[in-house]
């Protein structure tokens, strides 16, 4: 039955208030009995959490003919290994300058935490003095192999002026950067003398999950041969290519004991060493490693959650790759 509303004594307004409060005090009954005051286990939650994922990245950056990669682990710590040629009498290009610093800006980071020369050769170390002159640096690792080119002498003056700590590294040791890696020094070890600056080269292995990364410097044959001696307990899942794919380098045996599921070379277009060399490349193939080159591909960006690997070349297609001895990858460039 509709009552009709009379103007007069009850206006139209208060009659509205006192439904709306009929109608409240109906629904917190409702409620009240459902759930009394201090019983919250029937109460369901306003949102639910869930596990943050962590990724590790590994940035292989295009830096010409020259090494340069940058590693963001999953709480942070930022890394770089090597940093490509510096400018020169013979060239205006500065990786550190020119390539590296504008990429940390894009990506918001103002800080490296680890600095890695691997070994001393200009297309390594030279970026580093612009970045170490004009960022904050946490700390400086090298091998200690003495070197007197002007250059190299220049970084570390450059490392002390700016109060950077200095270390030196060398197998077995573990690098501190993250709890959710293991970053190992694998070579050289203690004591090793060479004059060869390539096989002084610091190898550092990234192992996060199932995925371990070879960061393999520019090591020969020679050092090749003593770090097949791991057997499979060196099977890696992306290989930073020895030596920017040179004959000296990627010796048969080294790849059948590491197995790698990506190969990247870091390596200049039409460089004057003609790297990498056909009969390398050509090795990789027939044993069926996918390979990624970064005069090819631009800068190539790796990124992991410790069970799979995306790729994301800055030229062509993403692709994921998976850790031996899971599924192989059904992509190749």
């Amino acid at each position: 039955t509709i009552v009709p509303i009379r103007r007069g004594r009850f206006p139209v307004e208060w009659l509205t208030v006192v439904l709306v409060l009929l109608v409240a005090t109906a629904a917190w009954g409702l409620v009240w009995h459902v759930t009394p005051a201090g019983d919250t286990s029937a109460r369901e939650p306003l949102y639910q959490t869930e596990e943050l994922i962590k990724e590790l990245e590994v940035i292989f950056l295009d830096v010409r003919q020259g090494d340069a990669t940058l590693v963001i682990t999953p709480n942070g710590h930022v890394a770089l290994i090597d940093a490509g040629q510096g400018r020169t009498q013979f060239t205006h290009y500065d990786a550190g300058e020119q390539t590296i610093m504008p990429y940390l800006a894009r990506r918001g980071i103002d800080r490296i935490d680890t600095m890695v020369m691997t070994h001393p050769h200009a297309d390594h170390y030279g970026g580093m003095i612009s970045i170490a002159s004009a960022m904050e640096v946490g700390e400086y690792l090298d091998p200690g192999m003495d070197h007197t080119a002007p250059t190299y002498l220049a970084l570390l003056e450059t490392i002390e002026q700016q109060q950077i700590t200095y270390r030196e590294i060398a197998a077995p040791m573990i690098l501190d950067w993250d709890p959710d890696i293991l970053v190992q020094v694998i070579w050289p070890e203690e004591g090793f003398v060479t004059t060869n600056p390539n096989d002084a080269s610091i190898v550092l292995r990234i192992v996060y999950g199932d995925v371990v990364y070879l960061l393999s410097g520019d090591v020969e044959t020679e050092v090749e041969s003593v770090l097949s001696m791991y057997g499979g307990d060196l099977r890696t899942t992306v290989l930073k290519v020895p030596h920017h794919g040179s004959d000296t380098s990627s010796s048969r045996r080294f790849l059948e004991t590491i197995v790698p599921r990506l190969a990247v070379i870091s390596v200049g277009y039409q460089n004057r060493f003609d790297h990498p060399k056909d009969d390398i490349v050509n090795r990789y193939e027939r044993m069926e490693i996918p390979i990624a080159r970064t005069d090819r591909h631009g800068t190539i960006r790796t990124v992991t959650d410790g069970k799979t690997v995306h790729v994301h070349p800055e030229l062509g297609s993403a692709f994921t790759i998976y850790p031996f001895p899971g599924i192989p990858p059904e992509e190749t460039l």
